[in-house]
């Protein structure tokens, strides 16, 4: 059947509304955002406010183990955070993962003092400027054990892997940079 010229064209004349696949793609999202807040835990997701089933059928989704099932229960949950305002559940998943960088970004700069320690006697001098709260007696007495592990390694026969004092050189650099951060 042919079309008259004189018809205006039905695409241009309405819009019905987003297509059948953008529709798919915000189901999606739901439901990728759905999988994203089983990363709170318990009481983070209680903290939040949202409706009592959608808080249930999370709780169910990380329960659950198979397959199919968890792929229905993401649906279920997609289809209940249609119903809910967002907003909320991605500043806490944000807020979640502002933490995990700047736990991250405290690990790298704890490593870097720890070699810093190790390799450089002014080094101390620096920490000790930097971080005037940090225990010095008990770091520079960890840098000294530390130095003792590492040459007591290179000795040929010697056992490899008892670097107790390194590790906990690196655990007191990084105790004293989480408190001295503003969190």
């Amino acid at each position: 059947m042919r079309r008259r010229p004189d018809t205006p064209s039905d695409a241009a004349s309405a819009y019905d509304g987003p297509s059948k696949s953008q529709l798919k793609r915000d189901m999606h999202g739901l439901q990728d955002l759905g999988m994203e807040l089983l990363q709170l835990t318990d009481a983070q997701l209680d903290n939040l406010e949202m409706d009592e089933r959608l808080r249930d059928a999370l709780r169910e989704l990380r329960r659950l183990t198979s397959h199919e099932g968890r792929r229905r229960q993401a649906q279920y949950v997609g289809k209940l955070l249609r119903l809910a305002d967002t907003a909320p559940f991605e500043i806490a998943l944000n807020t979640l993962r502002d933490g995990k960088v700047r736990d991250n970004a405290t690990l790298d700069e704890a490593d870097r003092w720890r070699q810093k320690l190790m390799d450089d006697d002014a080094a101390l001098e620096e920490w000790i400027s930097a971080y005037p709260a940090g225990n010095t007696r008990q770091i520079r007495a960890l840098i000294q054990d530390a130095r003792r592990d590492r040459e007591a390694e290179s000795v040929p026969g010697a056992v490899k892997g008892r670097r107790v004092a390194y590790r906990e050189l690196f655990q007191k650099v990084r105790a004293v940079l989480l408190a001295s951060s503003p969190r």
